[in-house]
């Protein structure tokens, strides 16, 4: 859909691809715009050697295990659970800084961030993970320890509880 801002993401690996910068990325699930996203990707000379589109998949978590870098290149976005989700299967962050995606990647910290709707901005984050393969692995690492540490189930739960709480004091 268009909150997720594939757009970006594909023009951004369009970028990468007039660098030749060596890259392999898929985007597995389908929607309304998946065919002009094909379509956006021949334009950009993106080739099944460059990525593709794998479709609706039941094996996301395996997809993740194998892959080196999760990309969120969303519009609009809530937590944004997926990135959750990749930094559990061991991938190193890129998103777009907005909605709840700064709340997980805070930039060179647990992941980089570029701009919404940024594709050279995007391009350049992407860049800096395939082109530096230590930085990528510490953000990584970083990325597992800050989301194992601010999103555990109790964490999560007790914040739910305080904001419970809030409105119970407020209503009174």
């Amino acid at each position: 859909t268009e909150q997720k801002g594939h757009e970006t993401l594909v023009r951004a690996l369009g970028i990468l691809k007039q660098k030749s910068i060596p890259f392999f990325g898929f985007i597995a699930g389908d929607g309304e715009l998946r065919q002009s996203m094909e379509k956006l990707a021949g334009e950009l000379h993106l080739t099944a050697h460059d990525l593709q589109f794998l479709g609706i998949r039941q094996d996301v978590p395996f997809l993740l295990a194998a892959s080196d870098v999760f990309a969120l290149s969303s519009h609009h976005e809530g937590l944004g659970t997926s990135l959750l989700d990749a930094v559990h299967s061991g991938c190193a962050l890129v998103g777009t800084a907005v909605g709840g995606i700064p709340e997980i990647i805070h930039h060179e910290k647990p992941g980089l961030i570029a701009g919404v709707g940024d594709p050279e901005g995007f391009a350049a984050q992407l860049q800096r993970m395939i082109e530096e393969p230590l930085l990528q692995q510490a953000l990584a690492r970083n990325a597992r320890s800050f989301v194992t540490r601010e999103f555990s189930l109790e964490n999560m739960v007790e914040g739910n509880l305080q904001i419970y709480r809030q409105l119970l004091q407020a209503g009174h």
